[in-house]
């Protein structure tokens, strides 16, 4: 079955849209680590999932926007050198060039 293209971009806008939030919250959970770390590393955990699983380079790029305002804040905490967290925002990040390529 091919989709149309209204039907690709409302998908396109719902995934965005999830990603909007999930990056939100993601990073109001920052404003307390200490207590909430492993609810940013399952956010961090989805974000590696949804970008291995997605095929598709133009709804990649569509959402690299809400992923890096995430992993830059993750990337550049002090507070979260040398932890989980820290490790998986660098494995977004080489997906990330993987899937977009280095444009």
């Amino acid at each position: 079955m091919h989709l149309s293209n209204k039907n690709d971009e409302n998908s396109s806008d719902q995934i965005q849209k999830m990603f909007d939030k999930c990056s939100f919250i993601g990073r109001k959970i920052m404003i307390n680590l200490s207590m909430n770390e492993h609810k940013l590393i399952v956010i961090l955990k989805y974000f590696v999932c949804v970008l291995s699983a997605l095929e598709k380079p133009d709804i990649v790029k569509s959402i690299t926007k809400q992923i890096l305002l995430l992993v830059y804040r993750t990337y550049t905490n002090v507070k979260l050198n040398k932890s989980e967290a820290k490790t998986i925002s660098v494995e977004i990040i080489e997906i990330l060039q993987n899937k977009c390529g280095e444009e």
